[in-house]
């Protein structure tokens, strides 16, 4: 599928969704080459200093455009905020998304590990998704003129260890832990 009308239409729907949601602050982009024939890049858009000074909130758009059998109500795009001013975090959701799209459903809890640390300053190498915790549930959904709307899903940096105990114990338990989700240069809570 190249980028149609349609496509281009639904974009934009979901940039102006988010260029109001994030207010005033400045905004980057950057893509992910598709390894899917015919489909469109996944891009990282990211926002400095929102949803407040001190923070960078980044999106990914390109995850929603393919299908998979467990979207029956929406189909997911991820969202991080983090306290950097780093791009590379919504960089590396966006190059997750790229490689999950058509396979993973991105279900609550579940977690991905990546081949090397998420950006220089950190040592973690994964994530799980969650609830996005810089906006409710209503706000997480984003209309777009098509028959599924777009669920942003939260994914959160987390350790080799943290994503072991995510999967025995389940991410309910991990939230009760010790662990600030919004830093990206904290301790392992495990």
């Amino acid at each position: 599928m190249s980028e149609t009308h349609e496509t281009a239409s639904r974009l934009e729907q979901y940039l102006d969704y988010l260029d109001e949601l994030v207010g005033d602050a400045e905004s980057g982009e950057d893509r992910v080459e598709s390894t899917m024939k015919g489909v469109p890049d996944v891009l990282a858009i990211d926002y400095e200093d929102a949803p407040e000074e001190g923070l960078m909130i980044g999106f990914t758009y390109g995850l929603s455009l393919v299908t998979h059998e467990d979207w029956t109500k929406a189909r997911p795009e991820l969202c991080i905020c983090v306290e950097s001013d780093d791009p590379v975090w919504a960089l590396r959701i966006a190059e997750l998304a790229e490689r999950e799209r058509g396979i993973s459903g991105f279900e609550y809890g579940e977690v991905f590990e990546l081949d090397d640390p998420i950006a220089p300053d950190t040592d973690m190498d994964g994530f799980f998704v969650a609830n996005p915790i810089v906006m409710d549930e209503p706000l997480a959904i984003v209309e777009v003129g098509e028959d599924l709307p777009i669920r942003i899903l939260g994914v959160y940096p987390v350790y080799a260890s943290e994503r072991d105990y995510i999967d025995e114990y389940g991410v309910e338990a991990f939230w009760e832990l010790d662990w600030d989700p919004y830093d990206p240069k904290r301790s392992p809570a495990i």
